[in-house]
Parts: C-alpha cells; sequence; structure tokens
C-alpha cells in the first residue's frame, strides 16, 4: 500500500500500511464527512490496562491508512463518487477521518482527544459498539427465549439503494404499529427488541444486499414480523429461504452491534469498486438510524465516545515512576509519541497478519 503518512513517507511494511461501521445519531457517514466540524467527542473514561491502549492504537492504526487510501481514490478527477457530492469536500473531510485521535492530551491524570465520529472510522466505530453492548447487553441477557431474525429483500443497484432502505424503514414501522394494536386488542404478542440496518455490496454482480438484522424477546415475536414481513413484500420477489429466524446464542447478541456496513469486500478482486461500493452504502445512509430498540425502554446517554485515562499508560515511558501533570502523544505511523520524551505510549507493532490484510486493499497512489 502506497503510505502517505507524511511523518514516515515510506510505503515497505514495517511503516504503516492500510478498514472499518452504529449508533442510535442519524448521522451517517457522509454526512459527516460533508460537516466535518458537526460531531466531536472529548469525554474521559477510565480505562485501567494497556490491553485496551493497544487496542485503540490497532484501530487508529488501520483507519488512518484506510483513509489515505479514501483520499487517493477520491483525488483522481475521473473516479466516480455518490450522486449529489461534493469531490473537494469529501477530501477534506477524509481527512478529518485520518485525523480522529491524533492526539492525545493528558491533563490532570486524564487523557482525552477529539473524534471524527465518522461510521468508517475504526477507533469511532469500536467505541459505539462497546457502547451498545453495555447499553443493550443486560436488558437482552433477561430474554430467556431471544431470536436472531435477518429480513432481506431482493439486492438492488447502487441507484435504488436509497429508496429501498427508505421502504425497508417504512415497511417494519407498519408492521411495528399492526402488532402494537394486536397486543392492545389481546389478540397478538407484545413486539420487544432491537433492530440493526446492515448493507453489504457484491462485486461481482455490482448489486448491494440491504438486510435487517433483529434479537427479539420470543420466538412468536420472530414468527409474527417474518410472517408479515413476507405478506407485505411478496411483490418485489422477497424469498422465504433468504429470510432466517432461530434461538440466540451468545455470539449472535454481540454480532448485532458490530459494523452497520461490511466496509472490507471479502473479495480479493480488489478495486476501486471496493471505495465507491462503500460510499454509496454510506451516502444511502444520510440521516438513516441503524440500531433502534422498540417495547422496552433503555436509560439514554449523552452521545459520546468515550476516551483513555492515564491509567493505562506505562510508567516506564518516563525517566522517573511518577506520571507528568500534563503531557501530549501525537500519532506517528503506528503509535502515539509523547511530546515531552518522544517515547511511543504503547509500543504497538502491526502483525504480519495486518499488514498482508492492508497490502491485500490497497490502491496505488495517484
Amino acid at each position: 500500500m502506497a503510505n502517505l503518512i507524511q511523518s514516515s513517507g515510506n510505503s515497505n511494511k514495517s511503516a504503516g500500511k492500510c478498514s472499518c461501521s452504529s449508533t442510535t445519531d442519524k448521522s451517517c457517514s457522509l454526512e459527516i464527512l460533508e460537516h466535518p466540524n458537526k460531531i466531536t467527542f472529548d469525554k474521559t473514561t477510565k480505562i485501567d490496562d494497556k490491553k485496551r491502549l493497544l487496542s485503540r492504537a490497532r484501530r487508529k492504526y488501520l483507519s488512518s491508512n484506510l483513509s489515505l487510501q479514501f483520499i487517493n481514490y477520491l483525488r483522481v478527477p475521473t473516479n466516480p463518487i455518490p450522486k449529489n457530492t461534493d469531490r473537494e469536500r469529501l477530501i477534506k473531510s477524509t481527512w478529518t477521518w485520518y485525523n480522529c485521535a491524533s492526539a492525545l492530551v493528558l491533563t490532570d491524570g486524564k487523557i482525552t482527544s477529539k473524534y471524527c465520529g465518522s461510521r468508517m472510522c475504526f477507533v469511532c466505530n469500536g467505541i459505539r459498539t462497546a457502547k451498545h453492548i453495555k447499553k443493550y447487553k443486560p436488558m437482552m441477557d433477561e430474554w430467556e427465549n431471544s431470536h436472531f431474525i435477518t429480513l432481506t429483500l431482493p439486492n438492488v443497484n447502487s441507484t435504488d439503494l436509497r429508496r429501498t432502505i427508505q421502504y425497508m424503514n417504512k415497511t417494519f414501522g407498519r408492521i411495528k404499529q399492526m402488532l402494537y394494536k394486536r397486543e392492545l386488542k389481546g389478540t397478538g404478542h407484545k413486539l420487544v427488541g432491537i433492530k440493526k440496518l446492515e448493507c453489504t455490496y457484491n462485486n461481482k454482480t455490482n448489486l448491494y444486499h440491504p438486510h435487517f438484522h433483529f434479537i427479539l424477546s420470543s420466538k412468536e415475536n420472530g414468527d409474527d414480523l417474518l410472517n408479515e414481513w413476507l405478506k407485505r413484500t411478496k411483490h418485489l420477489g422477497t424469498n422465504r429461504k433468504a429470510q432466517d429466524i432461530r434461538k440466540v446464542n451468545k455470539d449472535m447478541s454481540l454480532e448485532l452491534f458490530k459494523y452497520h456496513t461490511k466496509l472490507v469486500s471479502k473479495t480479493k478482486d480488489y478495486s476501486n469498486n471496493f471505495i465507491l461500493s462503500n460510499l454509496n452504502i454510506l451516502n444511502s445512509f444520510r440521516y438513516v438510524r441503524t440500531i433502534s430498540h422498540f417495547g422496552f425502554e433503555t436509560q439514554e446517554e449523552e452521545d459520546q465516545l468515550e476516551d483513555l485515562s492515564s491509567e493505562g499508560i506505562p510508567n516506564e515511558m518516563y525517566d522517573d515512576d511518577d506520571i507528568p501533570a500534563a503531557d501530549v502523544f501525537n500519532w506517528v505511523d503506528k503509535d502515539w509519541y509523547s511530546i515531552t520524551n518522544g517515547l511511543p505510549l504503547t509500543n504497538h507493532q502491526p502483525t504480519d497478519k495486518m499488514l498482508d490484510f492492508m497490502d491485500e486493499y490497497s490502491l496505488p497512489p495517484p
């Protein structure tokens, strides 16, 4: 991969190279990209182990390098972009994604940073995943007969993707309202669960696959929802075999909260379609809520991304045993480095597997 990180100017494997998707917010990646100053996060949260710091460094490493691939793509005037978007604005905003958490500021024993909020960012998405698990998992654990449901429609092209997503949300809203009325009449079951909207891309057919994942509190909920979905979408050619319902296991419940777009294509036939398809997906998700719940209440939290505390900083990085009252760590290539003494924060080293993975999805420089 061509590494454009200014600090290194290096493109070999020892240098950085590079991938990344939700919350109950109504923003989406392109909407955030086009308004880079719209969302910033600087809330501090205690994290008391170095493992978490290393995880954050790994995400930052991958995310920074992937954003450079998007910039390389966008800089080429002949490369297509989604309709009704401005190329220069996208480039500027993608640099905001690249600079996410590039500086960590240590003050009074706390490290804070600012985040881009992009749905394409590994750092921000990792934090969102943790927040959703913390928010929803305690409730889900109380559901003794919970079921995992997948609802789909036939694949569509990029032109029809946004309209299809709107139709899916409207259809589910009508089903939910109908089941709610049945419950009031005593003729149906209360619909309780969590809904997640995702979209994948097929590089071979050049088609998009928007779909819902649900975790519902009971099989009765799942059967009701599935039957109504098939009834209301049969005119589109919905196939029963493409839908799925099964009892939840631990892995399924955690999978629900992972990224809402499979940003990295699973095919090894890499092409510019990799970037364009993700831009199309994210553009179609503009102002679309990707995770929501129904039938139960949760405690709403401020829409902030958690940060790091100094408890995760190894003391050996300093000349003495005391953590200084203030310091700044700037991201360079593969780690944050102290401006006080130049030492790395995490000693992060990308694995061979990570480097091979990034090489597979590299673009030549423009």
